[in-house]
């Protein structure tokens, strides 16, 4: 006579692979479901506290000259094209040196502080996203000390958070 556990083994096996199949299928479609917790929204409430976050952050990083803050906030492609700036200019392939050397050519560095965020921009865009357009102020001014106010940039939201994503040269 066999012994009851061997018997059982195999009701077990099927139960367990039973039971592990619908349990991952059910953790596939809910995390499918649910954003993950690092994600920004990119409409509806706190689309624009996200967006302006990002805009503070690389502006403060533009400031400071701050490569591995700056490439936080950037898209992969403006990386990739930060680590080949740096490469051609100080031969290091390096997104954050890239950043720094960027950061340093901008005459436009100095005192300025992101203004207004806005999301959704209105109109055309060149990426196929989302967009938001932060305004770029100098409160202490620039060549006087009356302050005044920039265009600002236009970002994106790519991959589930907001990214600059602007020409190096």
């Amino acid at each position: 006579m066999r012994p009851l556990y061997r018997a059982l083994i195999p009701f077990a096996l099927v139960l367990a692979a039973g039971t592990g199949c619908s349990a991952g299928e059910s953790a596939e479609t809910s995390s499918a479901e649910q954003p993950s917790p690092t994600a920004q929204p990119s409409s509806g409430p706190g689309a624009e506290e996200a967006a302006a976050e990002t805009a503070r952050t690389y502006v403060a990083a533009m400031e400071a000259g701050d490569g591995e803050a700056g490439c936080g906030v950037v898209s992969a492609e403006m990386r990739a094209a930060l680590a080949d700036l740096a490469a051609q200019e100080e031969g290091r392939d390096s997104c954050a040196a890239g950043f720094a050397a960027f950061a340093a050519d901008r005459a436009h560095v100095g005192g300025m502080e992101v203004g207004e965020v806005t999301v959704p921009v209105d109109g055309e865009t060149p990426r196929d996203a989302p967009a938001a357009h932060a305004e770029i102020v100098y409160p202490e001014g620039v060549d006087n000390e009356t302050g005044m106010k920039a265009d600002g940039f236009v970002f994106y939201h790519v991959d589930g958070a907001w990214v600059v994503d602007m020409d190096v040269r």
